[in-house]
């Protein structure tokens, strides 16, 4: 039997913050990829939009000039949102891995075994410093997410 998933156990912790960091980047990547639809819908918007303000000079109904105002002042609404969701942002990216099993590691391991150390000690200190390492992976993903 599987043992039950805990908080406490940091591989399920790893787990499913990267589960969870997938779920973000592929809805991420959904949302721009609706992008090509709201163009077509400007193009075609924009087709129509020459005659639409030739009409808007030779007609003199204040309804008529009222909607377009309002359908232009819309557009522009629409348009300034467009440009928001378009601006890029900030996308966490996790450092490579090697940054965990040799740079972060190795830093670990210079500042707590000692040369004068038993084995056993060392053995005990190798498992904190992969509960550290691990805690580390942790917070990053974290602030990827």
């Amino acid at each position: 039997m599987d043992s039950p998933k805990s908080f406490y156990d940091l591989d399920y912790i790893i787990e499913l913050s990267e589960k969870r960091l997938d779920q973000y980047t592929s809805a991420y990547q959904s949302v721009l990829g609706r992008l090509a639809n709201i163009i077509l819908i400007y193009t075609a918007i924009g087709i129509y939009l020459i005659p639409i303000v030739q009409d808007f000079a030779e007609i003199n109904s204040w309804t008529f000039k009222s909607s377009i105002l309002l359908m232009l002042f819309l557009l522009v609404v629409s348009i300034v949102f467009t440009i928001q969701l378009m601006w890029p942002v900030y996308v966490s990216y996790l450092e490579i891995s090697k940054h965990y099993y040799e740079t972060l590691r190795i830093q670990y391991e210079e500042r707590d075994i000692l040369p004068e150390m038993a084995a056993d000690r060392i053995v005990a200190v190798r498992k904190n410093i992969d509960q550290l390492l691990k805690t580390s992976y942790i917070d990053e993903l974290n602030r990827a997410q």
